[in-house]
Order: C-alpha cells, then sequence, then structure tokens
C-alpha cells in the first residue's frame, strides 16, 4: 500500500478537479462507510486518519470521475 499513516496523522489528496466538487469517502475493508467529506473547487485536500489501525479506501468522486485509493493506518 503506497499511502502509510499513523493515527491522528494527516494525509494530503491531490489533483483534485479544481473546477468541480469532490465528494470524499472514507470506507473500511468490509464496506463500512466511515467518514465523508467534500472538497469544493479545491486541488488538493488534507484528511485526517482518525481511525483504528487497518487498511482503508478513499473514494474520490465528482461530476467527471471516481478514483479510489488505499491507505494503511499503522
Amino acid at each position: 500500500v503506497p499511502n502509510v499513516v499513523h493515527p491522528s496523522e494527516a494525509m494530503t489528496l491531490q489533483n483534485l478537479d479544481p473546477n468541480a466538487i469532490n465528494e470524499i469517502r472514507v470506507y473500511s475493508t468490509t464496506g463500512e462507510l466511515i467518514a465523508t467529506y467534500t472538497a469544493e473547487k479545491v486541488n488538493q485536500f488534507i484528511l485526517q486518519a482518525n481511525h483504528t489501525q487497518g487498511y482503508y479506501l478513499v473514494d474520490v468522486i465528482n461530476e467527471n470521475e471516481k478514483i479510489t485509493l488505499r491507505y494503511l493506518v499503522k
């Protein structure tokens, strides 16, 4: 997993579409929705890893695309 953070550390999501409203959803690997954020017309977003150790999936969704990222809280 390319993105490793420790509990309460920040992870920066970069290269967001600055002309769109990006919805950011954090899921556990079992599919449980952990958190939802909105990043309006910005090219980066700071995501706090305020959850327990484990693997997580992040969906970045806007009207043009959906990107899924993985990260590990260690």
